[in-house]
């Protein structure tokens, strides 16, 4: 009935005019049918696209064909990357490129992509060289302790009371598989028994330090290490005052300017040679008339140092607006004034700025509010991106609805990864058995021994899935079956989210970027039954 229904109004609003109704239409609206007490009732809804007007089925069917091509040898238009590709970029809320007037970006890890290994080592011994010497910890550790680029990711929390790095779900659960006390994984009864109730409450979270972007996983490291080195020796600590320490240590690193000199002396060791494809994209944004802009929290003189090295002394030519020093995540919220930098010295200049900026022109500190009455496009117009989801992202979109990308460099691995086909074996083994334990409650002792089986095989699944993303903490987008804090904040805060800002190449300016349908759980799906196909023989 219902599908004779729907096709009879797709027929009736092929045929029915607007004077067979006797109204009139009231502009840029759409006719809709529907079905009152077995009669047609033709309603008129406002329409968000200009020149909107009445189709039928017919017309549908061959804009769709026209778009996907067909067996006639209609051309079709270039493929946007598919979903699962390294270069893709991926939506979680709708953004139309064909609407974007400006383009902004952070710099560290964003225009700029470091050799982590490289620059997190550096990082590391750094603050650990200030550890001994400024802090007076033990001269030994110099010796016994080393940078491992394999073990802390972003999105982990560092539980200041107990000194464990955790892997958390979108509700603040524990993975009680992903917890480490010093660089050692807990087992899963060790986890348990520090954690008795896998949720973390609104108190608890007070004392974790969370590990937001790529600058903070030498930080997680040494703490990690250092934590280690006392379980290791006995050694009496607590575990806030090594916290203390050793963040003031690694931001030491950071404010005296020793990271800064050391990137900007040493740019091939440490940047990535991504200057051709970088070039071409801000060519291809200023020539479609797009505005760039800068806002970055490093100091002018070091990111001159990376953008010369990437695209030579007129790097500015590029950008209608650079802002350095800026403070974010205040830059958004707080009212400063901006204040000219010199391009020579890299000194402030003590004039004022005007009401308008100078192209090519670099600024120091400033704020949003400031930043829009210069700028002669609004929020919605502007697509900002960044890697430090709270620093680059969150303020923009709440205080003035700029779109946001996310930079989360992770991604590659993150498909080469599930890409794999033993990955694929093992994901579609693990839904076999979820399928069949399911809902069973059969009280029979026969029941009870293959249930217990299938679970015991689910953990070993769920763990083999994990490993092959990290040993410690698997994936930094999933727990076993839901997204990690760090990918709920992503899908809340940031409309898009790729590998490379460089992949906005593959995408024309007037792209589309619509986000997947989502299927909740109460929606209905295929249900799985059991073949065996997964299954090795034993």
């Amino acid at each position: 009935m219902l599908r004779s229904l729907v096709g009879s109004e797709m027929c009736i609003r092929d045929r029915v005019s607007t004077q067979s109704t006797g109204k009139v239409n009231p502009g840029n609206v759409n006719p809709v049918m529907w079905f009152v007490g077995g009669q047609v009732s033709l309603r008129w809804l406002r329409s968000p696209w200009r020149g909107a007007r009445r189709y039928s089925s017919r017309e549908v069917r061959a804009a769709m064909q026209l778009l996907a091509g067909s067996s006639d040898g209609i051309v079709r238009r270039s493929l946007l990357p598919e979903p699962d590709q390294e270069s893709a970029i991926f939506v979680n809320s709708e953004v139309d490129l064909a609407r974007v007037k400006a383009y902004g970006f952070d710099y560290d890890y964003t225009l700029v992509q470091y050799n982590e290994p490289e620059l997190n080592g550096y990082i590391y011994k750094e603050a650990l060289r200030l550890l001994v010497e400024d802090k007076r910890y033990p001269a030994a550790m110099l010796d016994s302790l080393g940078f491992n680029p394999r073990f802390a990711t972003r999105g982990l929390h560092f539980d200041v009371r107990h000194g464990t790095l955790i892997k958390l779900d979108c509700n603040y659960g524990i993975q009680p598989t992903a917890v480490t006390q010093g660089n050692q994984q807990l087992a899963r009864h060790e986890a348990r028994r520090l954690y008795q109730d896998r949720h973390l409450s609104l108190p608890e979270q007070a004392h974790l330090r969370a590990i937001q972007d790529a600058f903070a996983i030498p930080e997680a490291c040494l703490l990690a290490d250092t934590v280690q080195w006392f379980l290791d020796r006995k050694i009496a600590f607590k575990s806030e005052y090594l916290v203390e320490d050793v963040q003031s240590c690694i931001s030491s690193v950071h404010i005296s300017g020793a990271m800064y000199e050391e990137v900007a002396a040493h740019p091939d060791r440490y940047i990535m040679p991504v200057g051709d494809k970088l070039r071409e994209l801000l060519f291809t944004l200023q020539s479609a008339g797009k505005q760039l802009f800068i806002i970055t929290n490093s100091p002018y003189w070091f990111m001159d140092a990376g953008m010369r090295h990437l695209l030579g002394p007129e790097w500015r030519e590029f950008f209608h607006v650079i802002v350095a020093a800026a403070g974010k995540p205040s830059f958004f919220t707080e009212r400063r004034n901006f204040r000219l930098i010199s391009t020579v010295d890299s000194r402030l200049k003590w004039g004022e700025i005007g009401d308008s900026f100078m192209h090519g022109r670099a600024y120091a500190h400033g704020s949003l509010r400031g930043l829009m009455k210069r700028v002669p496009w609004v929020g919605s117009e502007a697509v900002y991106c960044g890697d430090h989801l709270h620093s680059d992202l969150v303020e923009p979109a709440r205080q003035s609805g700029w779109k946001t990308l996310c930079i989360a460099s992770e991604i590659e691995d993150e498909v080469k990864i599930r890409s794999a086909p033993q990955q694929q074996m093992l994901r579609n083994e693990l839904r076999e058995v979820e399928a069949l334990v399911r809902g069973i409650s059969d009280p029979s002792q026969t029941t009870k021994q293959a249930l217990e089986l299938l679970q015991i095989h689910r953990a070993k699944l769920q763990e083999d899935l994990k490993a092959a993303h990290s040993q410690y903490f698997g994936s930094i987008f999933r727990t076993h079956n839901r997204p990690t804090l760090y990918m709920e904040q992503m899908q809340r805060y940031a409309n898009l989210y790729t590998s490379r800002l460089t992949n906005l190449l593959h995408y024309p300016l007037d792209a589309k970027l619509y986000p997947r349908r989502v299927r909740l759980a109460h929606e209905k799906s295929a249900v799985l039954k059991y073949t065996g196909e997964f299954l090795p023989e034993l």
